[in-house]
């Protein structure tokens, strides 16, 4: 991935450049995997002492709005954040719960297109996620 710009892609979304949002979106330029708020929380005091968790909450919430970031659920009762970026699907290993990107060669927009016909119903985004056994696990 290319370095992230936060500058640029704060002000083309009219939203101001402040020191916590630039930090966030930098830790999340930086991961290789969706991340949870208390993640987020964690590696944003290691920098900042005592943050306030309702203001990180408050940041994704807001750069999810502005679609800077995608929120993710993988049935663990919590929403992962990450860039939106590229589309891609993740594969997840249920027993090191090790997260990984997968861009899947055709796209599903053939499929978008018969459902769309077929049941009369507009597809505006989709979510698919692989669960299984990784190899360092198998």
């Amino acid at each position: 991935m290319e370095p992230l710009d936060t500058m640029v892609l704060l002000k083309n979304k009219q939203l101001k450049k402040t020191a916590v949002r630039s930090d966030l979106l930098a830790i999340l330029s930086e991961k290789k995997a969706p991340c949870d708020a208390m993640e987020l929380l964690i590696k944003l005091r290691k920098k900042y002492g005592r943050l306030n968790k309702t203001t990180v909450y408050r940041q994704l919430q807001t750069l999810t709005y502005k679609k800077i970031l995608k929120t993710i659920e993988l049935g663990e009762g919590k929403k992962r954040y990450e860039l939106k970026t590229d589309h891609h699907h993740h594969l997840i290993c249920r027993k090191c719960k090790n997260i990984k990107d997968v861009r899947l060669k055709n796209d599903l927009s053939r499929e978008e297109s018969i459902i769309t016909e077929k049941y009369r119903f507009r597809v505006i985004e989709h979510s698919l996620e692989f669960f299984g056994i990784c190899r360092n696990c198998s």
